[in-house]
């Protein structure tokens, strides 16, 4: 198990990397903020929301690690920012439609389909972030506590070193104080009887 468990910080890592790195590159992309262009809050919202499709891969590895070996703890911190990260999103996407309502009266009719298929994709690629990352929190924070290790029998002995993965042999009682019958005397073959 201890091969197994050197493997869960790699993961980890790689985890981080797919879930931190396409957001950061993409808020690069959209800088400088300009919070007060409705076009550019339009735009913005779409390359956001195209970005949380490989991250949704980091937590769910994420999510798989910490669910395999166990650690509760930091599940429940996945949960959290997922939860975070879900709120923030919906309400993004509230904001999202406003600007929709507000730039298609910019948009000229020969640019309105492809206006409202990228408004169409964003919105669908936010609602399933949504729902996965609501998904995630609610897994996380619905996970069994850790059991804790059942205490071994009195005299006890674990085969194996691990107490978890081992087999536990229960100590065994012979009786000596109780006398057994004695065995009958058997003459031995070939010997004449007297």
């Amino acid at each position: 198990m201890l091969q197994q468990r050197q493997i869960a910080w790699p993961a980890y890592f790689v985890a981080a990397s797919l879930s931190i790195i396409p957001p950061v590159d993409t808020v690069l992309q959209i800088v400088p903020l300009r919070l007060g262009d409705p076009r550019w809050r339009f735009g913005a919202f779409g390359l956001l929301s195209n970005a949380m499709m490989i991250p949704m891969v980091g937590l769910l590895i994420a999510f798989v690690v910490s669910s395999y070996f166990e650690h509760r703890v930091f599940q429940r911190i996945l949960g959290v920012i997922a939860a975070a990260i879900a709120a923030a999103a919906l309400i993004g996407l509230g904001l999202f439609a406003l600007d929709v309502l507000q730039v298609q009266g910019d948009v000229k009719p020969t640019g309105r389909t492809a206006f409202y298929v990228a408004g169409s994709t964003a919105s669908i690629k936010a609602i399933l972030g949504i729902m996965t990352l609501t998904g995630f929190a609610w897994t996380a924070f619905r996970a069994p506590k850790k059991q804790k290790d059942a205490p071994l029998p009195s005299g006890a002995m674990i085969i194996g070193g691990n107490k978890k993965r081992s087999s536990v042999v229960a100590p065994v009682s012979l009786d000596v104080s109780t006398p057994t019958a004695a065995a009958p005397a058997v003459a031995p073959q070939g010997a004449d009887a007297e």
